[in-house]
């Protein structure tokens, strides 16, 4: 039971936190053309809070997908070693060993 409360309150975070990352583009578009009132613009201070949190949420991608694929070809060469290992013919693969 508490498990499944768990999980639901994890849902619906995540929904949560979905629609305002989905929802701030719209905030942009219908904020572009507006009358901007100078320094203390609020409309100005969304846009570039927007345009900030978009930059920020890109490079953690991007360091998340580097991370993924660094760990994937590590894993491979891992197991390719192992296979060496144990005594394995890879030539019919196209690998080549040095020796």
């Amino acid at each position: 039971m508490k498990a499944s409360r768990i999980t639901a309150l994890s849902v619906l975070l995540l929904l949560a936190l979905l629609f305002v990352t989905l929802s701030a583009p719209f905030s942009l578009i219908f904020g572009i053309h507006h009358d901007c009132t100078g320094e203390h613009c609020h409309v100005c201070a969304l846009i570039l809070a927007c345009v900030s949190a978009s930059v920020h949420l890109t490079r953690a991608a991007a360091v998340i997908l580097f991370a993924f694929a660094g760990t994937l070809c590590l894993s491979v060469a891992v197991r390719s070693l192992k296979r060496i290992g144990r005594g394995a013919d890879l030539s019919g693969k196209g690998i080549r060993l040095l020796n």
